[in-house]
């Protein structure tokens, strides 16, 4: 019997992703949460004869369900988790999994509690050019890790379902501007490809051209690991263009991405792989959040397991707190709780960071040899069933 599935929010990213993905998975969407009469309309259109309601407690009241796909802008994210957790029903969220640290942990501890899981669709990590970044760093082909940066340029914050009201650019409904926008998916790469632990955050969050905004349009994240690399994190939506970069440096070779291609270099040899889908395009994919839905119904089909994916929310969750308050004291190093030498040189501990999990990126261990293939960086995939 396939699982049924409430749709809460029905924007952009679930007539584009979610229904797709849910679809290709085989889950029945049975029941629709939308109060905007021109998507109750869109959603009527793509599920014929699909109840839509006006709320999610009207939702979980009529309907037998196993979990909710949350699809709201991010202010709307805990509360309808919550119910779902009340009411031993499952949630899936978008990105950001909450607005504020103080409201992931307390869901956290709910869906403990009511033993249901709660994931984030990080779903750039399902991309097949970036999950071939995670195995590649996973493989040790380029030694230890030295540092790790991330680029994502756009020239305007990306478009709402309602435009002329966009959410993304309100700090009360998006919790933040770019960084919250993005940096969601940047942190939780750098969580499955990188094993240490994130020791310290600075970070400077600015406007450098659209004055008017609330929030930031360009943010940069520096983060310190535990093994001494160096990780950042930069986006903007002031670019010229739109482009996703990557640059991994290791003690035996280096990784870089510009967008669909993906270049590795080590040991005076260079390869280079063209993927069929550019980042620059961004994550309106069907495929990259199957990925995601698919993690997620593999930790419903296991009550015993350990709750990988809420601890990777956390992580990403800490990390913005810190880089929110190191902004705030003017970019001021934070650490992140730990006894290390970030500590010990004086530098300021978050009381809202805590410690983090990477629970990611344990899920798969390294192989004890570092291997490159002798032609083909394919060899370096992993063994994903993606379509």
């Amino acid at each position: 019997m396939s699982l049924r599935c409430g749709i809460v929010g029905f924007g952009i990213i679930a007539e584009r992703a979610h229904v797709g993905a849910l679809r290709a998975l085989g889950v029945e969407v049975s029941s629709v949460v939308e109060v905007v009469p021109a998507r109750r309309e869109v959603a009527a259109r793509m599920l014929p004869g699909v109840a839509i309601h006006a709320s999610v407690e009207a939702m979980l009241a009529s309907e037998r369900l196993d979990f909710i796909d949350v699809c709201t802008p991010p202010h709307l994210h805990v509360a309808a988790a919550e119910l779902a957790a009340r009411a031993s029903v499952h949630a899936l969220v978008e990105k950001p999994l909450a607005t504020t640290l103080a409201d992931a942990e307390r869901l956290a501890e709910l869906a403990a509690r009511h033993r249901v899981v709660v994931a984030c669709v990080n779903n750039w990590n399902q991309a097949p050019i970036l999950r071939r970044v995670q195995a590649v760093c996973r493989s040790r082909a380029l030694g230890p890790l030295r540092s790790f940066e991330i680029e994502v340029e756009r020239t305007r914050p990306a478009a709402a379902a309602e435009d002329d009201d966009n959410w993304r650019i309100d700090p009360e409904r998006a919790g933040g501007g770019i960084l919250f926008d993005h940096g969601w998916h940047g942190l939780a790469l750098m969580g499955r490809a990188v094993a240490a632990e994130p020791v310290a955050v600075s970070a400077s969050l600015t406007r450098r051209r659209h004055h008017a905004l609330r929030v930031e349009d360009t943010a940069v994240v520096d983060i310190e690991f535990a093994d001494g690399m160096l990780g950042r994190f930069s986006a903007t939506w002031a670019g010229d263009s739109r482009a996703n970069r990557v640059t991994v440096r290791g003690e035996r070779g280096t990784l870089e991405v510009a967008d669909d291609l993906l270049r590795v270099s080590r040991g005076g040899r260079t390869l280079e792989e063209r993927f069929d889908e550019s980042l620059a395009d961004g994550g309106y994919r069907i495929g990259w959040t199957t990925g995601i839905v698919r993690e997620f119904l593999a930790e419903i089909a296991e009550p015993g397991r350990p709750h990988r994916a809420i601890e990777e929310a956390l992580d990403c969750m800490r990390l913005l707190a810190a880089a929110g308050e190191s902004n705030a004291r003017g970019g001021e190093t934070v650490a992140l709780g730990y006894p290390t030498a970030a500590r010990a040189r004086g530098v300021s501990t978050s009381s809202t960071a805590g410690a983090t999990v990477r629970a990611a990126a344990r899920q798969v261990s390294s192989p004890t040899t570092a291997t490159m293939p002798n032609e083909r960086m394919p060899a370096l995939a992993d063994s994903s069933s993606d379509p």
